[in-house]
């Protein structure tokens, strides 16, 4: 019998402390709520398939990157970003911080891709973002850190069978510029 009380009284803090939250919630300023809580309006109608760590947007500097000729036909840059894209590859793996088994086309088996990338310009610390596309499909946009320089990173998406057809990589900066971007294919039976 004093079991039931108990569990009363214990379901009642429970439903206090949820009360509580949830008021607290309501009356916390938004700039209070860190950005990658927050719902846009397209993440409440449409909620994506999977989603890693979305980059943080800032409002875009105004600065303008050098044209200099492409160096890769996949490499794409836009005028209004500050950071030039030196390199993107496409692998199998990361091996000492090197991409290996770089293809732009892989066995519908491969299980998980990766995404490396060279980037210069960066006027200090900042972050960069991997977007993948299946198609026309966003499934996955990776938030990676970058400092100054010449500055490597890399990010991987997982891949199911099921997923063959055309995927790009695009790499965004923190205002959400096209840096470039890189094609590749996923096939059956390679």
């Amino acid at each position: 019998m004093a079991n039931v009380g108990f569990d009363k009284i214990l379901k009642t803090i429970f439903l206090l402390l949820v009360a509580i939250f949830a008021i607290l919630y309501a009356i916390t300023p938004k700039s209070r709520i860190p950005e990658r809580y927050r719902k846009t309006e397209e993440q409440a109608v449409k909620r994506p398939e999977k989603q890693t760590e979305v980059a943080t947007k800032k409002e875009p500097t105004a600065k303008v990157a050098k044209q200099e000729p492409r160096r890769d036909a996949a490499i794409q840059r836009t005028a209004q970003t500050t950071l030039t894209l030196e390199e993107i590859k496409v692998c199998r793996g990361i091996i000492g911080k090197q991409p290996m088994g770089t293809a732009s086309v892989f066995p519908d088996t491969i299980g998980r891709i990766f995404c490396y990338t060279v980037v210069s310009g960066a006027d200090g610390p900042g972050k960069i973002a991997h977007v993948w596309f299946h198609g026309n499909d966003k499934l996955a946009e990776v938030s990676l850190d970058i400092q100054t320089g010449n500055w490597r990173t890399w990010s991987s998406k997982r891949i199911i069978p099921q997923w063959t057809g055309h995927w790009r990589v695009e790499v965004l900066d923190e205002s959400g510029l096209l840096v470039g971007k890189k094609a590749f294919e996923v096939k059956a039976g390679k």
